[in-house]
């Protein structure tokens, strides 16, 4: 990130526990070998926080993090869980071709070091289980080509897990080329929403942010607006006091 870049994560919810952002595309979550400012610190002026899950550089969208050692060690073991339908993280995804009909996807997952992907293999060869399971919601045509907005529910949290099975099984992210996009564009993957029980009352609390409307997800403009009518005003109404 060159000197001047006005990237910064945008705080949408804080209070004595957690502190909940909106990461940038292109931002590292934390540090990275580039050096470039990172969404953990830019969101830490003022305080110390704890990182309790990741996002890939080129996916922006919801994260949280504590601000607390007691919040941390219960937001992570939240998230890693993944055991119930309603804790967990939604992301949006345009990917290659017509989708039409809800799917699962469960396989075995290893991490390429090497070359920074990971890759689909047995259980025998060492792979970790990896499930999500993936809606359409809006079908259109991008570059000549047909794409389709899903919505994207993680069941595991593996290295380049959506990615990396929804190639496997036909369907590449848009803009993702390590995966078999052909498409030049910006990594079509969008962390919608975050939900998690709150660290100090236990209440089910879910966090959103809309989804850009360049790149890929410019074709669902008008669908994503609509989808989102009204929740800048939900956010200002439960923004905690910092």
């Amino acid at each position: 990130m060159k000197p001047g870049n006005t990237l910064s994560p945008n705080v949408i919810y804080r209070d004595k526990s957690v502190l909940v952002v909106v990461k940038p595309q292109g931002m590292p979550a934390q540090p990275d070998p580039t050096g470039a400012p990172y969404a953990l610190t830019l969101a830490a002026a003022g305080g110390a926080l704890y990182p309790v899950h990741r996002l890939d550089r080129m996916t922006g969208g919801v994260m949280v993090f504590a601000r607390t050692r007691a919040a941390a060690a219960s937001l992570s073991r939240q998230l890693a869980a993944h055991e119930d339908g309603e804790t967990g993280k939604r992301y949006l995804a345009v990917v290659s071709g017509m989708v039409t009909e809800p799917f699962i996807c469960r396989d075995f997952l290893i991490r390429d070091a090497r070359l920074g992907i990971a890759r689909v293999v047995t259980s025998a060869a060492g792979g970790k289980e990896a499930r999500l399971s993936a809606s359409p919601l809006a079908t259109a045509s991008f570059f000549g080509g047909d794409v389709t907005l899903l919505s994207v529910r993680l069941e595991t949290g593996r290295f380049h897990q959506i990615r990396c099975q929804l190639s496997a099984h036909g369907h590449p992210i848009v803009g993702d080329g390590k995966y078999g996009s052909r498409v030049r564009a910006p990594l079509a993957l969008f962390a919608e929403s975050l939900s998690f029980c709150h660290p100090d009352t236990g209440a089910l609390v879910t966090f959103r942010a809309p989804a850009p409307t360049d790149g890929a997800f410019a074709p669902f403009a008008e669908f994503l607006a609509a989808r989102y009518k009204g929740l800048a005003a939900r956010y200002k109404g439960i923004d905690g006091k910092s």
